[in-house]
C-alpha cells in the first residue's frame, strides 16, 4: 500500500490593517472628530468676546442704570471664566445661562427679568426688565421700600413724591430686597381703593395702613375708612359713596371718627363723642 503525500500546507498571508478599507474610515472619523472638538472648544473662534446687555426700561430714567449694566457684564465675565474640566475658560458653549440667569437675579433685586442667548460665534445677548416703582411702604422703626406691580421689594428710595405710600404695620423678623411683601391682588386692591377716594369721591388721603387683612385710610379731616382686603373692593366701595352721598354731607364730616365698611351690606359710620 502506497501512501499518499500531505501536501504541505501554505498559509495565507494577512495584509497590513491600513490595506483595509474601515481603517482609513475610523483613521479618517478621528481626524474630523478630534479637528471638530478642537475648533468648537479650544480654538478662539467661540471664545466669548462680547456681551450685549439691552434694557426694556431704555426709554425710561431710572439712576445707576449704566453702572449696573456695567456690574452685569462683570459678573457674566466672571461666570465665563469658570472652567469646566480641562476645557478652557470663556467658550460660549460652557457658561451655564440658567445658572448665570439666576446669580443676577440674586445680585440685583431691582432687575424682573432676565434672558440670555448665545449668538454665534462670539457673542452673549442678555436682555433685562427692572421693576417699575410702584409703591412706597414704609414699616414702623425700619426703612421705607419700593414696591413693584407683584408686591416686591427690591429697593429703598427716599424721593417716593409720586408715589402712593403706604405704611405696613404687619410684623416682619427683617425685610429681605428681592422679598414679596404685599401680595399682588392685595396691592391692586389697595390701589383702585386709592384712585376711587381720590378721584371720584373727592376725599384727600392723609395716610394708608395695611395691618393683617385689614386697610385703614386716614382722610385729611382725621377719620378713617376701614376696609377688608379679603373681601369685594368694589361692593365697599359703593357702600361708602351711598354713604356719604346720602347721610352724611360734607359739613359734617369733621364729626367723624371712622366709617366701617368690613361687615354686612350697608357702611357703618361712627362719629366723635
Amino acid at each position: 500500500m502506497v501512501k499518499k503525500s500531505r501536501k504541505p500546507h501554505r498559509y495565507k498571508k494577512r495584509k497590513p490593517i491600513y490595506r483595509y478599507r474601515i481603517f482609513w474610515l475610523i483613521f479618517l472619523f478621528l481626524i474630523v472628530f478630534i479637528s471638530l472638538n478642537y475648533f468648537l472648544f479650544f480654538s478662539d473662534f467661540f471664545q466669548i468676546k462680547k456681551i450685549n446687555i439691552d434694557d426694556l426700561n431704555q426709554d425710561e430714567i431710572i439712576e445707576d442704570r449704566e453702572v449696573a449694566k456695567e456690574e452685569i457684564r462683570e459678573l457674566i465675565d466672571q461666570e465665563t471664566r469658570n472652567k469646566v474640566l480641562f476645557f478652557p475658560e470663556k467658550n460660549i458653549f460652557f457658561i451655564s445661562l440658567i445658572k448665570t440667569k439666576e446669580k443676577i437675579l440674586e445680585k440685583f433685586p431691582q432687575i424682573a427679568q432676565v434672558t440670555i442667548n448665545r449668538k454665534l460665534p462670539d457673542s452673549l445677548n442678555v436682555l433685562i426688565k427692572e421693576r417699575e416703582c410702584l409703591v412706597n411702604v414704609c414699616f414702623p422703626e425700619q426703612n421705607c421700600f419700593v414696591l413693584d406691580e407683584q408686591g416686591v421689594v427690591f429697593e429703598t428710595r427716599k424721593n417716593t413724591e409720586n408715589l402712593v405710600s403706604i405704611t405696613d404695620q404687619r410684623s416682619f423678623d427683617q425685610i429681605v430686597l428681592g422679598q414679596e411683601i404685599i401680595k399682588q391682588d392685595q396691592l391692586f386692591k389697595i390701589l383702585e381703593i386709592d384712585s376711587n377716594l381720590k378721584n371720584n369721591l373727592n376725599l384727600l388721603i392723609k395716610e394708608t395702613i395695611i395691618s393683617s387683612e385689614k386697610l385703614t385710610i386716614i382722610t385729611d379731616q382725621d377719620w378713617q375708612i376701614y376696609f377688608d382686603l379679603k373681601e369685594d373692593t368694589d361692593w365697599q366701595l359703593i357702600k361708602l359713596r351711598v354713604v356719604l352721598e346720602e347721610k352724611i354731607p360734607e359739613q359734617e364730616r369733621e364729626n367723624l371718627e371712622y366709617i366701617e365698611l368690613r361687615f354686612g351690606n350697608f357702611a357703618n359710620p361712627k362719629y366723635k363723642d
